[in-house]
């Protein structure tokens, strides 16, 4: 059963417990546990008449200055930093960064929910794939941190002069 999912319909939708229950072919307890434990936010379409505020202040800087972003990384890394951490760790979070900017700025003028033509409100689309987008650039920056922490408990001589798997793939991709 995918609690991820189900929450993402549970936070965007209008439907109950026992309906997603019946759509998911679990019992409602699950999911009203589930939901309890980790703080769910039921849908509220009273919100699409009156939004809190336009997300000015979110929206403030939408240019990627993404070297920037990897000194401050490789910073967080210090003594420990290892080529490695710009193929994974690094650009995945630049690239989770750049998606996350680009459906701020698409999303500078539009509103958070949706009135239907007859009146019901629903959310946009594109704001459920941008907080999609904000959860896993904070995965990406949560792994950051968890690899810091790791690296200095158990650091890591880095071998300079021996190709790894990255570089193969790197080298293989560049031909193309």
């Amino acid at each position: 059963m995918n609690f991820t999912t189900i929450k993402e319909e549970y936070e965007t939708t209008k439907n109950s417990f026992r309906k997603l229950a019946d759509r998911h072919k679990t019992h409602y307890k699950k999911i009203e546990r589930m939901a309890k434990k980790e703080g769910w936010i039921k849908f509220n379409p009273s919100k699409a008449i009156n939004p809190p505020t336009k997300q000015s202040q979110l929206f403030q800087n939408t240019e990627i200055d993404t070297k920037s972003i990897e000194i401050h990384i490789k910073e967080l890394f210090g003594n420990y930093y290892m080529s490695i951490d710009s193929y994974t760790l690094i650009d995945s979070f630049i690239d989770s960064y750049s998606r996350y900017k680009k459906y701020q700025a698409i999303l500078k003028n539009e509103d958070e929910f949706i009135m239907s033509k007859k009146g019901g409100a629903y959310m946009n689309p594109k704001y459920i794939i941008y907080n999609i987008e904000q959860k896993k650039m904070n995965e990406a920056l949560k792994n950051i941190q968890k690899a810091v922490e790791h690296r200095k408990k158990h650091p890591i001589e880095e071998k300079n002069n021996e190709p790894t798997i990255f570089d193969l793939i790197k080298d293989v991709l560049a031909e193309e």
